[in-house]
């Protein structure tokens, strides 16, 4: 295909077709490229890695789907750190890799993004623990770390989210909460931390000032307990409660 013709597009959208095997090294010269799709695939890798796309000759782009390439896999999130990088900007705003058979770990380079809103690496086999360079993704609304085996601390950090909408870590294996780290994320509408190994206590404090909570999600979490009192009427009003096999989670009174 004609380079220039490649090299002025602007949006490119191949979702939901059958292309297979490595992506091609072609796409990486489409330099005027704001948003590509190529998610619902069978990409099987990806040429120089993820970084290539993200720092590579491409700086304008806004938003990367990558997400049901089941066989992508491999190490995508190597490292860049001995490569120059012809990108400053960093204008990327969404961020999908879920189900792409990621098997490594989150690495810290993520943090750079400072203008990403949406951040889905859910329903891969992401080990190790959650990097506290993600606290300075300082405009992210939507993080979904689901369906993993991250394993660790909730860490501090991410309680600088200040426009965090959605926070999804279920289906882990985190361990421990950081010290107040919900507590200033007032933008918070949906916390699901269900289904990990937390212990710990949720005091009143935490919620203080997520006064737009509506989902609140800590199920699965034998260890995990509440300590609120009876007559404690929260700032937020839930929709949605999940708190099963919490044995845990209550005391002997329940809040109104």
């Amino acid at each position: 295909m004609n380079s220039l013709f490649l090299s002025r597009i602007q949006h490119l959208d191949l979702s939901w077709n059958n292309f297979d095997g490595p992506i091609p090294k072609a796409f990486h010269n489409m330099t005027s490229l704001k948003l590509r799709d190529l998610s619902n695939n069978e990409f099987t890798s990806i040429d120089d890695g993820l970084s290539s796309f993200l720092f590579g000759n491409n700086c304008i782009l806004k938003a990367l789907d990558l997400a049901y390439n089941y066989d992508l896999g491999g190490d995508v999130f190597e490292s860049y750190e001995n490569e120059s990088m012809s990108c400053i900007r960093y204008d990327l705003q969404v961020l999908k890799l879920e189900r792409t058979s990621l098997g490594t770990r989150i690495p810290n380079w993520l943090g750079k993004f400072k203008n990403l809103q949406s951040l889905s690496l859910s329903n891969n086999t992401i080990d190790g623990s959650i990097p506290a360079s993600l606290g300075n993704l300082s405009s992210l609304e939507d993080l979904d770390l689901s369906y993993n085996a991250l394993t660790g601390a909730i860490p501090t950090t991410l309680g600088r989210l200040l426009n965090l909408r959605k926070l999804s870590l279920r289906w882990n294996r985190l361990e421990e909460l950081g010290e107040k780290c919900f507590i200033q994320l007032e933008n918070l509408e949906v916390l699901n931390i269900s289904h990990n190994l937390l212990k710990g206590v949720l005091e009143e404090s935490h919620f203080a000032n997520l006064t737009r909570l509506n989902s609140l999600l800590i199920g699965n979490n034998e260890h995990l307990s509440l300590d609120m009192k009876s007559n404690w009427i929260p700032t937020f009003q839930l929709k949605y409660f999940y708190a099963s096999s919490c044995t845990d989670c209550f005391g002997s009174e329940f809040p109104q």
